[in-house]
Protein backbone atom coordinates (compact mmCIF):
# COMPACT_ATOMS: atom_id res chain seq x y z
CA UNK A 1 0.00 0.00 0.00
CA UNK A 2 3.02 2.60 0.98
CA UNK A 3 4.11 1.39 -2.14
CA UNK A 4 1.30 2.52 -4.19
CA UNK A 5 0.82 5.55 -2.43
CA UNK A 6 4.56 6.56 -3.40
CA UNK A 7 4.02 6.17 -6.71
CA UNK A 8 0.83 7.97 -7.01
CA UNK A 9 2.58 10.84 -5.19
CA UNK A 10 4.97 10.68 -7.71
CA UNK A 11 2.50 10.80 -10.54
CA UNK A 12 1.23 13.62 -9.15
CA UNK A 13 4.31 15.67 -8.66
CA UNK A 14 5.17 14.83 -12.45
CA UNK A 15 1.62 16.16 -13.52
CA UNK A 16 1.96 19.47 -11.73
CA UNK A 17 5.43 19.94 -13.15
CA UNK A 18 4.18 19.51 -16.65
CA UNK A 19 1.42 22.17 -16.18
CA UNK A 20 3.55 24.74 -14.40
CA UNK A 21 6.14 24.02 -17.47
CA UNK A 22 3.77 24.47 -19.77
CA UNK A 23 2.99 27.77 -19.96
CA UNK A 24 6.47 28.53 -19.39
CA UNK A 25 7.75 26.94 -22.35
CA UNK A 26 5.49 28.48 -24.30
CA UNK A 27 6.21 32.12 -23.06
CA UNK A 28 9.72 30.85 -24.41
CA UNK A 29 8.74 29.92 -27.90
CA UNK A 30 6.92 33.24 -28.55
CA UNK A 31 9.57 35.29 -26.84
CA UNK A 32 12.31 33.30 -29.56
CA UNK A 33 9.67 33.85 -32.52
CA UNK A 34 9.87 37.86 -31.58
CA UNK A 35 13.62 38.37 -31.56
CA UNK A 36 14.01 38.67 -35.08
CA UNK A 37 11.62 41.60 -34.90
CA UNK A 38 13.41 44.70 -33.20
CA UNK A 39 16.68 43.27 -35.82
CA UNK A 40 14.43 44.55 -38.52
CA UNK A 41 13.20 47.80 -37.32
CA UNK A 42 17.27 48.56 -36.84
CA UNK A 43 18.19 47.71 -39.95
CA UNK A 44 19.31 50.10 -42.74
CA UNK A 45 16.67 51.18 -45.13
CA UNK A 46 16.78 50.66 -48.79
CA UNK A 47 15.22 51.88 -51.85
CA UNK A 48 14.96 50.09 -55.52
CA UNK A 49 14.75 52.95 -58.36
CA UNK A 50 14.41 52.06 -62.06
CA UNK A 51 17.06 54.26 -63.36
CA UNK A 52 17.00 55.25 -67.38
CA UNK A 53 19.80 56.70 -69.22
CA UNK A 54 18.31 58.35 -72.40
CA UNK A 55 20.95 60.03 -73.98
CA UNK A 56 21.67 57.21 -76.16
CA UNK A 57 19.74 56.09 -79.43
CA UNK A 58 18.30 53.46 -77.06
CA UNK A 59 17.39 54.21 -73.47
CA UNK A 60 19.30 52.20 -70.97
CA UNK A 61 17.33 51.15 -68.10
CA UNK A 62 18.62 49.25 -65.03
CA UNK A 63 17.48 48.85 -61.35
CA UNK A 64 19.79 50.64 -58.30
CA UNK A 65 18.81 49.65 -54.81
CA UNK A 66 20.29 52.28 -52.53
CA UNK A 67 20.02 53.41 -48.92
CA UNK A 68 17.12 55.30 -48.62
CA UNK A 69 19.66 58.58 -47.38
CA UNK A 70 21.73 57.87 -50.35
CA UNK A 71 18.65 58.47 -52.19
CA UNK A 72 17.75 61.79 -50.33
CA UNK A 73 21.35 62.91 -51.10
CA UNK A 74 21.63 62.41 -54.47
CA UNK A 75 18.13 64.28 -55.03
CA UNK A 76 19.25 67.66 -52.53
CA UNK A 77 22.58 67.34 -54.75
CA UNK A 78 20.73 67.76 -57.94
CA UNK A 79 18.15 70.80 -56.27
CA UNK A 80 21.41 72.46 -54.95
CA UNK A 81 22.96 73.02 -58.62
CA UNK A 82 22.51 76.96 -59.20
CA UNK A 83 19.59 78.03 -61.47
CA UNK A 84 22.05 80.91 -63.18
CA UNK A 85 24.04 78.50 -64.84
CA UNK A 86 24.24 78.08 -68.62
CA UNK A 87 22.52 74.91 -69.97
CA UNK A 88 25.58 73.41 -71.26
CA UNK A 89 27.02 73.63 -67.45
CA UNK A 90 23.64 72.60 -65.90
CA UNK A 91 24.78 69.41 -68.10
CA UNK A 92 28.13 69.42 -66.77
CA UNK A 93 26.68 69.80 -63.03
CA UNK A 94 23.86 67.04 -63.25
CA UNK A 95 26.65 64.56 -65.26
CA UNK A 96 29.32 65.03 -62.33
CA UNK A 97 26.71 64.01 -59.36
CA UNK A 98 25.28 61.28 -61.29
CA UNK A 99 29.05 59.82 -61.86
CA UNK A 100 30.01 60.60 -57.72
CA UNK A 101 26.90 57.78 -56.79
CA UNK A 102 28.04 55.53 -59.54
CA UNK A 103 24.92 55.56 -61.81
CA UNK A 104 26.54 57.27 -64.58
CA UNK A 105 29.86 56.09 -66.53
CA UNK A 106 32.96 57.68 -65.90
CA UNK A 107 33.68 57.27 -69.45
CA UNK A 108 30.75 59.56 -69.99
CA UNK A 109 31.96 63.29 -70.94
CA UNK A 110 29.89 66.40 -71.20
CA UNK A 111 31.47 67.51 -74.70
CA UNK A 112 29.84 63.78 -75.96
CA UNK A 113 26.81 64.54 -74.32
CA UNK A 114 26.17 68.38 -75.81
CA UNK A 115 27.14 66.84 -79.29
CA UNK A 116 23.98 64.70 -79.03
CA UNK A 117 21.77 67.51 -77.54
CA UNK A 118 22.91 69.82 -80.31
CA UNK A 119 22.86 67.90 -83.53
CA UNK A 120 19.24 66.60 -82.84
CA UNK A 121 17.60 70.25 -81.83
CA UNK A 122 14.33 70.52 -83.26
CA UNK A 123 14.13 74.12 -85.26
CA UNK A 124 10.60 75.13 -84.35
CA UNK A 125 11.74 74.59 -80.41
CA UNK A 126 13.53 77.95 -81.26
CA UNK A 127 10.56 80.18 -82.06
CA UNK A 128 8.57 79.74 -79.09
CA UNK A 129 7.63 82.15 -76.56
CA UNK A 130 6.76 81.86 -72.98
CA UNK A 131 2.92 81.83 -71.65
CA UNK A 132 1.33 84.52 -68.59
CA UNK A 133 -0.34 81.96 -66.75
CA UNK A 134 0.59 82.30 -62.98
CA UNK A 135 2.75 79.56 -61.32
CA UNK A 136 3.06 77.28 -64.68
CA UNK A 137 5.77 76.70 -66.30
CA UNK A 138 6.33 76.95 -70.13
CA UNK A 139 10.10 76.44 -71.54
CA UNK A 140 11.66 75.17 -74.57
CA UNK A 141 15.35 72.94 -75.72
CA UNK A 142 15.68 73.72 -71.52
CA UNK A 143 17.37 72.17 -68.98
CA UNK A 144 15.12 71.37 -66.59
CA UNK A 145 15.31 69.43 -62.50
CA UNK A 146 12.12 67.74 -61.83
CA UNK A 147 11.11 66.41 -58.57
CA UNK A 148 7.54 64.60 -57.40
CA UNK A 149 7.60 62.79 -54.50
CA UNK A 150 4.17 61.45 -54.98
CA UNK A 151 1.84 61.01 -58.39
CA UNK A 152 1.69 59.23 -61.35
CA UNK A 153 3.88 59.71 -64.52
CA UNK A 154 3.21 57.99 -67.34
CA UNK A 155 6.07 57.71 -70.36
CA UNK A 156 5.47 57.03 -74.04
CA UNK A 157 9.05 56.67 -75.61
CA UNK A 158 11.31 54.59 -73.02
CA UNK A 159 11.20 51.98 -75.73
CA UNK A 160 7.51 51.73 -76.58
CA UNK A 161 8.60 54.02 -79.39
CA UNK A 162 10.48 54.99 -81.96
CA UNK A 163 13.41 57.29 -80.08
CA UNK A 164 14.83 60.20 -81.46
CA UNK A 165 18.42 59.97 -80.64
CA UNK A 166 17.75 59.56 -76.62
CA UNK A 167 14.48 61.85 -76.84
CA UNK A 168 11.67 59.66 -75.49
CA UNK A 169 8.68 61.00 -77.46
CA UNK A 170 6.20 62.29 -74.60
CA UNK A 171 5.23 61.62 -70.71
CA UNK A 172 2.59 62.81 -68.57
CA UNK A 173 2.46 63.67 -65.34
CA UNK A 174 0.86 64.90 -62.02
CA UNK A 175 1.06 64.82 -58.50
CA UNK A 176 3.13 66.88 -55.91
CA UNK A 177 5.73 68.64 -56.88
CA UNK A 178 8.76 69.68 -54.47
CA UNK A 179 9.33 72.61 -57.43
CA UNK A 180 10.02 72.90 -61.14
CA UNK A 181 13.25 74.24 -62.82
CA UNK A 182 13.70 75.06 -66.44
CA UNK A 183 16.55 77.17 -67.68
CA UNK A 184 16.57 77.68 -71.37
CA UNK A 185 15.43 79.51 -75.26
CA UNK A 186 13.16 81.35 -72.86
CA UNK A 187 15.13 82.13 -70.01
CA UNK A 188 14.91 80.53 -66.49
CA UNK A 189 11.38 79.36 -66.01
CA UNK A 190 10.23 78.03 -62.43
CA UNK A 191 7.54 77.25 -59.95
CA UNK A 192 7.01 76.70 -56.35
CA UNK A 193 6.37 73.51 -54.37
CA UNK A 194 3.13 72.34 -54.98
CA UNK A 195 0.73 69.62 -57.28
CA UNK A 196 1.31 70.02 -60.88
CA UNK A 197 0.02 68.57 -64.29
CA UNK A 198 3.14 68.52 -66.81
CA UNK A 199 4.22 66.92 -69.52
CA UNK A 200 7.61 66.72 -71.36
CA UNK A 201 7.89 66.21 -74.85
CA UNK A 202 11.85 64.80 -75.48
CA UNK A 203 13.80 64.03 -72.86
CA UNK A 204 17.71 63.79 -72.79
CA UNK A 205 19.36 63.02 -69.53
CA UNK A 206 18.63 60.96 -66.56
CA UNK A 207 15.44 59.26 -65.54
CA UNK A 208 14.92 57.84 -61.97
CA UNK A 209 12.09 57.07 -59.70
CA UNK A 210 9.81 54.35 -57.98
CA UNK A 211 8.68 51.76 -61.31
CA UNK A 212 4.80 50.52 -60.77
CA UNK A 213 4.75 48.64 -64.04
CA UNK A 214 6.56 49.37 -67.55
CA UNK A 215 5.97 53.35 -68.24
CA UNK A 216 4.31 53.97 -64.59
CA UNK A 217 6.17 55.85 -61.93
CA UNK A 218 4.50 56.70 -58.90
CA UNK A 219 7.53 59.22 -58.08
CA UNK A 220 10.16 60.41 -60.31
CA UNK A 221 13.25 62.68 -60.27
CA UNK A 222 14.30 63.64 -63.97
CA UNK A 223 17.42 65.99 -64.81
CA UNK A 224 18.56 66.54 -67.97
CA UNK A 225 17.07 68.46 -70.81
CA UNK A 226 13.42 68.88 -72.77
CA UNK A 227 12.62 69.93 -76.14
CA UNK A 228 9.35 71.44 -74.86
CA UNK A 229 7.46 71.18 -71.95
CA UNK A 230 4.65 72.73 -70.04
CA UNK A 231 3.64 72.57 -66.29
CA UNK A 232 0.00 74.03 -64.28
CA UNK A 233 -0.96 73.94 -61.06
CA UNK A 234 -3.92 72.31 -59.36
CA UNK A 235 -6.28 73.90 -57.15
Amino acid sequence: MKQRNKIICIVMLLTISLATMTPVMGSTTKANHQTPIPLQTISPQYVTIDFVDCTNIVPARKEVTMLKTEWMSLRNDLRAIPTSLSVRDTLSAQLAIYKEYNLVSQDVTTASLWQKFTMNTPAFARNMHPSPINNSVVNAMCAILLDITNGTTAVFGLNTFINLIGFDIISFHKGNVTGITTTGILGQRSAPAGTYVGTMFGFFGYWSGTKVKTGIYSDLTASGFTVFTVWLPLP
